[in-house]
C-alpha cells in the first residue's frame, strides 16, 4: 500500500511536518526585491547642486573682490628697504607688516575677469577667473623702518611667514633703497598700492596723402617731408631736406 507523504515524515524523524518551508516556495528572507536594492536610489540622478552642469565653472559662487588695506605711511627716521619673499607669500607678509605697524609697499595690479577659455591641448576648458588683485613685482616687497632700533630684526626673522631675507650685504647689514625711489613708484600707485592703468590711446587717423608732417621722435626726429601714404600704423614720408623715401610708426608723426 503506496504511504502518504503524511506517514514518510511521520517514519522519518529527521523529516519535521515543516519541511514545505525548507523545500518549495520561498525562503525566509530570501527572494523578492531587497531592501535598498532596485530603483533609483535616494539623492542619485539629475543635476547635482552647483555642479556646474556642461558649462566650467557654472553654478560656483565667485568669491568678492577683497580690497587691500590703506597703506601706512613711513615715519621718521627710517628709511626703505627690498625684502625677498617666498612664491605665493607676498599677501601674507604683507599682512602681517600691516598688523604689527609697519610701513610697507606692495605694489599690485588688477587682475581682470576672465571668462571660461578652451585649451589648445584638447582637455576640458579653463575655468573661468574671477577679478583679483596680483603683485607687480612677485616675491618682493618694501618695508621702511630704522636699523638703529633692534626691532627691525624680527621682520628677518619672518620664515615661517614667508619671508627669505632682507636684500643687503650681510644679513645684519641690510641695504636701503636710494631716495626717491619708492617715491617714485609709489607716485604711479593709489592709496593702497595698486597700479592704475594707463588711459587707453586714441586710435590715430590715417595721414592725408600730400599732407606736411613732421617726425617728432627717433633717427629721423625734426624733420619735415611730405606724406606719400600711411595707414593706422605706419606712414611714408619723403623728406623735404634730404629727399629720402621713409616710414616710420604712425604715432611719431605730427601733421603740420
Amino acid at each position: 500500500m503506496p504511504q502518504t507523504c503524511a506517514s514518510i515524515a511521520s517514519d522519518n524523524p529527521t523529516i519535521s511536518s515543516s519541511s514545505k518551508f525548507q523545500w518549495g516556495g520561498p525562503r525566509p528572507n530570501s527572494g523578492g526585491p531587497r531592501a535598498n536594492s532596485g530603483g533609483p536610489r535616494a539623492n542619485s540622478g539629475g543635476p547635482r547642486p552647483n555642479s556646474g552642469g556642461s558649462r566650467p565653472g557654472a553654478g560656483r559662487k565667485r568669491k568678492p573682490l577683497v580690497q587691500p588695506p590703506p597703506l601706512i605711511q613711513p615715519f621718521a627716521g627710517t628709511r626703505w628697504y627690498a625684502i625677498e619673499v617666498r612664491r605665493g607669500s607676498d599677501f601674507a607678509v604683507a599682512a602681517e607688516l600691516h598688523k604689527i605697524g609697519v610701513p610697507h609697499l606692495l605694489l599690485l595690479r588688477m587682475v581682470p575677469e576672465r571668462g571660461a577659455r578652451a585649451r589648445g591641448d584638447g582637455r576640458r576648458p579653463a575655468p573661468p577667473t574671477p577679478a583679483h588683485y596680483a603683485p607687480v613685482l612677485p616675491r618682493y616687497l618694501f618695508a621702511a623702518f630704522d636699523v638703529a632700533e633692534p626691532s627691525w630684526r624680527a621682520i628677518a626673522n619672518m620664515h615661517d611667514i614667508g619671508v627669505v631675507r632682507i636684500l643687503g650685504s650681510g644679513p645684519e647689514r641690510p641695504t636701503p633703497i636710494p631716495d626717491g625711489s619708492i617715491e617714485a613708484l609709489q607716485a604711479q600707485a593709489d592709496e593702497r598700492g595698486v597700479i592704475m592703468p594707463p588711459a587707453p590711446a586714441l586710435p590715430l587717423s590715417r595721414v592725408q596723402t600730400g599732407a606736411e608732417v613732421r617726425i617728432v621722435n627717433g633717427l629721423y626726429a625734426d624733420l619735415a617731408g611730405i606724406c606719400r601714404w600711411s595707414s593706422k600704423r605706419r606712414v611714408e614720408i619723403v623728406l623735404t631736406t634730404l629727399g629720402l623715401r621713409v616710414q616710420v610708426a604712425r604715432e611719431l608723426v605730427e601733421v603740420l
